[in-house]
């Protein structure tokens, strides 16, 4: 979990470098923004802490049990006291940011719960390490190794990007592998979080991530392609097992950062391929209008040698395609609330086969699937079935963006019939019960269901909650959503 700064980037190259780090931190940007919603509380009161994951300067992680329902979280404390007004709103604006994004290869975040002296961030458990254990404990990565690495940082760069999010300041730290499994997925988990700068120190030159940044962000005037120079520099490290840039002193490492000269040639470098040191030169490339692209990565030579052209084919089967044709939730309340549920019940077994199809279909590795990518991954399914391809983008489509993203694929295609019939269901809503006969709290649930009108839950409370007493049960939540999946 990362102490770097997130933030929206203009996806015009040009004018994005005209906003400094500091107007997106400034308070009049920042109210424009919207900032996740937090609940009051002690966090132990619904949260078991089993132990400490890490402490660090500007934050202690905890492995930690939600009480109700039993499942395992991460908890991030951040103490106020560390934090000014001005970062403080940085850094729930930027987990809004962070909450909004549904890729395989992001960490999820579930909510921040808000004490008197603390926020503390509850997201998804990955138990696998960071990528610079691994890199430690290997020595150097093979090619092969490291490109699926490389596919899998920049997928999630690029969906990003795509999305006006650049994280500023990626590095193996913050780069955590969901289990120790040797295929286990690879997950940003930065989200912005920095202590109180000081006025005497630049806050970029106390970050341990200094060999990472890219030269333009100490000006303070950057784009989304510092994340690009940020990766080039990790696949460095993954295949000589040292960054680029090193010195003595912080000043002395961002010398050598802004000259940007990297030496390929020698030494272990004889052994390496021409197509990579290729890719090294365009991310690692001092003129942010002359690198690269998060796209441009993904479409390099040297990944698709060692990636695309290997990527396991798994073909819509007729079950899921099924599923997708006949998903019919298409108020964006209905699919903000399936979406809650499947993030939340889904097992680790079932998640990763649907995200390997997911991936399969995205072919352009941008983070969705398009109305193309579905019509050629059901190329092999024969079906008499008639497709409407824009009829099932519309209703996979979570954000109303015309692409069916992570997020949306999973719901659509969960056998919604079948999981309604199973306690995990149940589960979704232990944490929102406010009695012990299955009873929620509307203003809990609305707090958890983000991004929506206040008109679309009037309309969802005078249906679900005729009597306005504020509570709903979870029967009649599963007869609405069920009437609602069932409607033509």
């Amino acid at each position: 979990m990362g102490c770097c700064n997130s933030s929206i980037a203009n996806q015009n190259p040009v004018q994005s470098r005209k906003t400094s780090i500091s107007s997106l931190g400034s308070q009049k940007n920042l109210k424009q923004k919207p900032r996740i919603p937090t609940r009051k509380g002690q966090i132990r009161d619904t949260y078991e802490i089993i132990l400490i994951i890490s402490s660090e300067g500007f934050g202690t992680v905890f492995k930690a049990i939600e009480k109700r329902s039993g499942y395992m979280r991460a908890i991030k404390e951040i103490q106020k006291s560390k934090l000014d007004l001005n970062s403080e709103e940085q850094m729930l604006c930027e987990l809004e940011m962070l909450r909004s994004l549904h890729h395989p290869n992001i960490m999820k975040i579930f909510e921040v719960v808000e004490s008197e002296f603390s926020y503390y961030i509850v997201t998804e458990l990955l138990v696998g390490g960071d990528l610079s254990q691994k890199i430690l404990s290997e020595i150097r990565f093979g090619e092969k190794l490291a490109a699926k690495y490389t596919q899998e940082i920049m997928t999630a760069v690029n969906y990003s990007h795509s999305n006006s999010v650049t994280f500023g300041c990626l590095k193996p730290e913050m780069l955590l592998f969901e289990a120790k499994d040797p295929d286990a997925l690879l997950k940003i988990t930065d989200f912005g979080v920095t202590q109180k700068p000081s006025e005497e120190t630049n806050f970029f030159v106390k970050s341990e991530g200094i060999y990472y940044q890219a030269p333009e962000v100490f000006s303070g005037i950057f784009d989304s392609k510092c994340d690009v120079w940020s990766v080039g520099v990790i696949i460095y490290f993954m295949l000589c097992g040292r960054p680029p840039f090193v010195g003595s002193t912080p000043q002395e490492v961002i010398g050598y950062i802004k000259k940007g000269n990297i030496e390929l040639n020698k030494g272990i470098w004889s052994h390496v391929s021409q197509e990579a040191k290729d890719l090294l030169r365009k991310t690692i490339e001092i003129d942010p209008e002359k690198r690269i692209s998060a796209q441009e990565v993904l479409d390099h030579p040297w990944i698709k040698k060692h990636i695309f052209n290997e990527i396991e084919d798994v073909p819509l089967n007729h079950q899921i395609f099924e599923q997708l044709c006949n998903f019919r939730a298409k108020s964006k309340l209905d699919k903000k609330i399936l979406a809650f549920i499947a993030a939340r019940v889904q097992t680790f077994r079932e998640e990763s086969e649907l995200r390997k199809l997911f991936k399969s279909l995205d072919t352009n590795g941008d983070g969705v699937i398009s109305r193309q990518e579905i019509l050629e991954g059901s190329k092999l399914l024969a079906t008499s079935q008639q497709i409407d391809l824009d009829q099932i983008i519309e209703n996979c489509d979570s954000d109303n963006c015309g692409r069916m993203d992570y997020s949306g694929f999973l719901v659509a295609s969960t056998n919604w019939s079948l999981l309604f019939q199973k306690q995990e269901f149940e589960k979704a809503f232990q944490a929102y019960n406010i009695t012990s006969n299955g009873y929620l709290s509307l203003n809990e649930f609305k707090r958890s269901i983000y991004g929506l009108e206040e008109a679309e839950w009037e309309k969802f409370s005078e249906e679900i909650d005729k009597n306005h007493e504020g509570i709903i049960s979870v029967a009649s939540l599963k007869d609405y959503l069920l009437k609602r999946l069932s409607s033509r």
